[in-house]
């Protein structure tokens, strides 16, 4: 310690956004930075730090950046662990989500392997999978917006792709996800409202929870 990880991109991107997770940080008390550079040859400029309270999904937002080679510098007292690291754009849906939405820290399941008992005394249960189900329904979106920016994410999305996912980083900052389309789940499909100008969109989704 410190551990750098690096990315060197074929090209240029912009990127606005940094999320972490199946990560033990906060157990750590690690901290991570972001750095990045224009190009092959300028110097890094450290962008945004993170320091977890807990080991849950982390996704830090931060003004864009044009970047072609990005680093992620790990300091603490011990060797923490990092399963997932994604640096991206983000894709902004324009609107809220409706009433009913269960947010992840809430959302978690425990699925157990049936109590065991000796003589009718309880001696505990053993936990098989752990994870979590989110419903997302959002307020109408502009067609204009879903028949251009939505779709790489709705192809995404169809495909069973994994993405992290926020439903209001301001309004509700512990609701972040490591997420991908439910197995029983239909594919995304932006169906039009009357006049044709909105459409509905929703998710059904499967996350990861340590």
């Amino acid at each position: 310690m410190p551990a750098t990880l690096t990315a060197t991109l074929p090209a240029a991107e912009l990127v606005d956004c940094f999320a972490i997770a199946a990560h033990n940080l906060g157990t750590k008390a690690a901290t991570v930075t972001l750095a990045y550079s224009v190009d092959l040859v300028a110097a890094y400029i450290d962008v945004a730090t993170l320091t977890p309270t807990d080991d849950d999904a982390q996704m830090l937002v931060f003004p864009a950046v044009s970047a072609r080679r990005l680093r992620l510098t790990v300091a603490g007292a011990s060797i923490p662990s990092i399963g997932i690291a994604s640096i991206g754009k983000r894709l902004v849906f324009p609107g809220g989500i409706q009433p009913g939405y269960v947010p992840f820290d809430r959302a978690r399941r425990v699925q157990l392997l049936g109590g065991s008992t000796l003589g009718g005394h309880f001696l505990g249960n053993r936990v098989t999978r752990r994870g979590a189900d989110m419903s997302v329904k959002f307020t109408v979106l502009p067609r204009t917006w879903a028949d251009a920016d939505l779709v790489p994410f709705n192809a995404h999305y169809d495909a069973g792709g994994a993405f992290f996912f926020a439903g209001s980083p301001s309004f509700l900052p512990q609701d972040c996800a490591y997420a991908w389309r439910s197995v029983d789940a239909g594919e995304m499909r932006p169906a039009l409202q009357a006049g044709g100008k909105w459409v509905d969109v929703g998710m059904e989704l499967a996350a990861y929870a340590a």
